[in-house]
């Protein structure tokens, strides 16, 4: 089976579960020159929030990616319910919504960062790791 970047997946998919491997990232902040999309393994997709709360509990992956627009429960409410199910899973919003109300909402909820679908592959993945690593990577267009 051919594996699909990372990035391909996230656009595709409400929510996507994913495991990180730690030490991918040189020490200037950008990726691993030698590595691609495939050094973070998606562990499964979910087409609603609700199998996505289900699939955290179960899989108990380093980062979520959460889109706020999918079927049944909206993006937030989602994020909540990843993070009661597992306290370990950090998500990543990864929407084409910037606007304030959605970008608080998230973070109320519990989101650990917050991206836009149309940042640079690179920059997703950063913001994968970053999230990964405890950190909260934030698009600077939804800070506003």
């Amino acid at each position: 089976m051919k594996r699909i970047p990372v990035a391909l997946l996230v656009f595709a998919l409400p929510l996507v579960a994913l495991r990180c491997s730690n030490g991918d990232d040189n020490s200037d902040g950008g990726a691993d020159s030698g590595s691609d999309a495939t050094s973070n393994d998606a562990q499964g997709d979910a087409g609603d929030g609700s199998t996505g709360a289900t699939l955290a509990r179960d899989l108990k992956p380093d980062v979520a990616l959460v889109d706020l627009a999918m079927p049944g429960m909206d993006g937030i409410e989602t994020t909540r319910r990843v993070r009661a199910a597992s306290e370990h899973t950090q998500v990543v919003v990864l929407t084409a919504f910037s606007d304030r109300v959605q970008v608080l909402g998230a973070l109320d909820a519990g989101a650990r960062g917050y991206l836009l679908k149309d940042a640079e592959p690179d920059e997703l993945l950063r913001g994968i790791r970053a999230a990964a690593r405890g950190e909260s990577p934030l698009d600077p267009r939804a800070a506003h």
